[in-house]
C-alpha cells in the first residue's frame, strides 16, 4: 500500500462568513465525509477547525488517492477552493497537497493553490511564515490532542444541519501512533509492536522493555490498552495513561481516570497531575480535598485551588489574594508565610530575607540556610529537611558551605 498523501489549508475568514459557508452546499463534501467518519468508525486522519483567536480555518487530512491529479480534483479540494467566495480579507491563503502525509513539512508539495478574493491559481512557492503556521497547527490540533478533544470544533459544527452534536462528541482526534494500528493488531511475542519510548505490545500485554522487577518496577502494565496508551509529561516522570487507567512506574494509580489524566505542571521540575476526579503529586499520590478543575501549579513545589495552597501533596493554608512566591521559594500572604511545607511564624507584613539579592544570585537560591527578620527581631532558619527549624538570634554569623 502506498504512503498516504495529505490535503491541508489555512484560510483567513471571519466567523460570520465561515458559518455562512458551512451552511451552504459548498461545504457538503466536508459534512458528508465527517458524517461517514463518525458513523462508520473510519480510521481517517482529519482535523477541521475554525481557530477563533487567529481568525482562520485550518484543514488537515491524510488521504489515499491513485494519483496526484485525482487528489487535485477531489471534492475536498473543490470545497476548500469554494471558501474563496466567502472570505472578505485580502490575505493570500494556501491549499497544499503533499505526496507524503508523514513528511508534509519536509517534502516538496505535489501541488500548491494560492487564493485571494476572486482568484484561485497554482503556485510554485509558499512563504516560510505560512509553513510555520502549518507546523504550529499540526502540532497543536493533529498530534497534541491525543484523545482529549473532538477533532471537529463543536462551536461551529454543533448545528444539526451539519453534524449531530451527539455524534460529534463521540469522535476523538487520533494521535500519531494510530498510524501503527495494523502493527499493533499483528503483534506477537516474536515481533512486538513498538508503541513509544520503551513500551511495546506483544499481542497480549503492554510491556516495558527495560523495567526491572528486581527494583520493584513491573515489566507488564496490567490491562493497558496499546491503542490508547500515551506518555504523560516527560519520559523521566514515568507516567503513562490509556483511556481507562493511569500508571506510575508501570503500576496502576488507584482511582485515576486515564482518559482525563494529565500533567498540570508546565516546568520540567513540576510534579503535579490531575484528572476529572483528583489532583495528584509526584508518584501518583492523591492530594486530599484538592479541586482538580481549579488546581494550578505555582512553581517551587506550590500549587493552589479555590480551597487552599498546597506544598507537594499537603494542604498548607486557605487560599487568599494577594500572594507572592519569591525567588527563594517563600510563599507569602497577608496572614502566613511558608517555605515548602514549613510554616515560618513571622509577621508577613514586615518579613524580609537578609541579603536577598545575594541569595537569588546563588546556584540554588531556594536552598538555605537563611537569616530572616521581621518587626520582632532577627532569626536563623535552617531549611534542611532532616532538621528544619527557625530560631531567634541576636546577630548574623557567617554561613558555611553554602552554594
Amino acid at each position: 500500500m502506498s504512503e498516504p498523501k495529505s490535503i491541508s489549508a489555512i484560510i483567513h475568514i471571519s466567523g460570520k462568513y465561515f458559518l455562512e459557508y458551512l451552511r451552504s452546499g459548498n461545504a457538503s463534501a466536508f459534512v458528508n465525509e465527517m458524517r461517514n467518519i463518525i458513523k462508520n468508525g473510519n480510521k481517517d486522519f482529519i482535523v477541521f477547525r475554525y481557530i477563533k483567536e487567529d481568525g482562520v480555518f485550518f484543514y488537515y487530512q491524510w488521504i489515499d488517492y491513485i494519483s496526484d491529479k485525482e487528489m487535485e480534483d477531489s471534492p475536498e479540494v473543490k470545497a476548500l477552493q469554494a471558501l474563496n467566495n466567502y472570505k472578505k480579507t485580502r490575505e493570500t491563503d494556501y491549499i497544499v497537497l503533499s505526496p507524503s502525509a508523514p513528511n508534509f513539512l519536509e517534502d516538496e508539495p505535489s501541488c500548491i493553490f494560492s487564493m485571494v478574493p476572486g482568484k484561485v491559481e497554482k503556485t510554485e512557492n509558499i512563504p516560510k511564515q505560512v509553513m510555520n503556521m502549518f507546523a504550529k497547527y499540526i502540532e497543536k490540533y493533529f498530534f497534541a490532542v491525543v484523545n482529549e478533544k473532538p477533532a471537529f470544533d463543536e462551536d461551529w459544527l454543533k448545528d444539526e444541519r451539519l453534524i449531530e452534536p451527539k455524534l460529534n462528541k463521540q469522535y476523538l482526534a487520533f494521535s500519531k501512533k494510530q498510524n501503527n494500528i495494523k502493527a499493533i493488531q499483528k503483534a506477537t511475542p516474536e515481533n512486538p509492536a513498538h508503541l513509544f519510548g520503551f513500551y511495546y505490545f506483544d499481542g497480549k500485554n503492554v510491556f516495558d522493555q527495560i523495567a526491572s522487577v528486581n527494583v520493584g518496577i513491573p515489566k507488564i502494565l496490567e490491562n493497558a490498552d496499546p491503542f490508547t496508551l500515551r506518555q504523560v509529561g516527560p519520559q523521566r516522570d514515568h507516567f503513562v495513561a490509556d483511556n481507562k487507567n493511569a500508571y506510575y512506574l508501570n503500576k496502576k494509580i488507584l482511582g485515576a481516570d486515564g482518559l482525563t489524566f494529565r500533567r498540570i505542571s508546565k516546568d520540567a521540575d513540576g510534579g503535579f497531575f490531575a484528572d476529572k476526579n483528583h489532583a495528584y503529586y509526584d508518584g501518583g499520590e492523591i492530594i486530599k480535598d484538592a479541586d482538580p478543575a481549579a488546581f494550578v501549579d505555582l512553581d517551587y513545589g506550590f500549587a493552589k485551588d479555590f480551597n487552599g495552597f498546597y506544598s507537594g501533596n499537603k494542604k498548607i493554608g486557605k487560599f487568599m489574594e494577594p500572594f507572592t512566591i519569591n525567588k527563594c521559594g517563600f510563599l507569602i500572604t497577608k496572614e502566613f508565610i511558608y517555605h515548602y511545607d514549613f510554616k515560618i511564624d513571622l509577621d508577613p507584613t514586615t518579613f524580609e530575607i537578609i541579603d536577598y539579592d545575594k541569595h537569588i544570585k546563588r546556584t540554588n537560591p531556594f536552598i538555605g540556610p537563611y537569616y530572616l527578620k521581621d518587626k520582632n527581631g532577627l532569626y536563623f532558619y535552617n531549611d534542611s529537611r532532616s532538621n528544619r527549624y527557625l530560631e531567634k538570634v541576636k546577630k548574623i554569623e557567617p554561613i558555611k558551605n553554602q552554594l
